[in-house]
């Protein structure tokens, strides 16, 4: 199954000073943002039939939480048909689409070992030697779990 990473504008309702994305709930056909601003936690609510955040939600899985940075929503949500006409339907509010594979959105045994043995203290050196691997190699996967890793934040 593919995904697709969308970036969205964010609706007049929610804060211009917020910072992150805490979470959400759907109901009643209301979304209710919970979104950290400068004044603390903030719960945002609407009715949005004309959200294109509500419709996918609603419609199509969602890998995650969403987040906000400097008033753009990003979502990752599975590629679907529904997906798709939605993002057609509502592009007005819609500022990119990156289409992914899964994965690239999970760690593999072996990054998820590397990085573990990076956090314990260890060296590229010794976890290729432990491996019996060379180093060029044990970086390259850790760059690929670290780039992973920074796409999931």
């Amino acid at each position: 199954m593919r995904f697709l990473r969308v970036h969205l504008k964010a609706c007049d309702a929610v804060p211009h000073d917020a910072e992150a994305h805490l979470g959400f709930k759907v109901e009643n056909g209301v979304v209710r943002h919970l979104v950290l601003t400068s004044r603390g936690p903030v719960v945002v609510s609407k009715r949005c039939e004309d959200c294109v955040f509500y419709k996918l939600v609603s419609s199509t899985y969602v890998r995650g939480t969403p987040t906000i940075h400097n008033g753009v929503i990003k979502i990752v949500v599975a590629d679907t048909r529904t997906a798709r006409a939605i993002l057609r339907q509502y592009e007005e509010q819609v500022i990119s689409v990156e289409e992914l594979r899964h994965t690239s959105l999970v760690l593999t045994k072996k990054q998820r070992e590397i990085l573990s043995a990076l956090a314990n203290g260890s060296s590229i050196a010794d976890i290729a030697r432990f491996n019996s691997r060379s180093k060029v190699a044990v970086h390259k996967i850790f760059k690929k779990a670290l780039r992973k890793v920074v796409e999931l934040i």
